[in-house]
């Protein structure tokens, strides 16, 4: 499923939905990073990309305030392998 993921260009910026499943954390030299795992993500027009994927839980996601399992998340980004 990560395959139409890697095909996307990863110069430009994409528009993205998905469901929030849970906060997680990942190490990132030396320190815990915030992370956000969603599932079912999917691009602009609704075709799905992968399954689930693992994002830095940055500060627009943190503005939302508490965000709860199955909580749907629109957001753009780059896709960084």
């Amino acid at each position: 499923m990560r395959k139409k993921l890697q095909e996307l260009d990863h110069e430009k910026r994409y528009t993205f939905t998905g469901f929030v499943e849970r906060p997680g954390k990942k190490r990132e030299n030396n320190y815990w990073k915030p992370t956000l795992l969603l599932t079912n993500l999917k691009d602009i027009d609704g075709n799905k990309i992968t399954d689930h994927v693992c994002i830095n839980y940055i500060k627009g996601f943190r503005k939302l305030g508490l965000l709860t399992k199955g909580g749907k998340v629109q957001f753009d980004g780059r896709v960084l392998l």
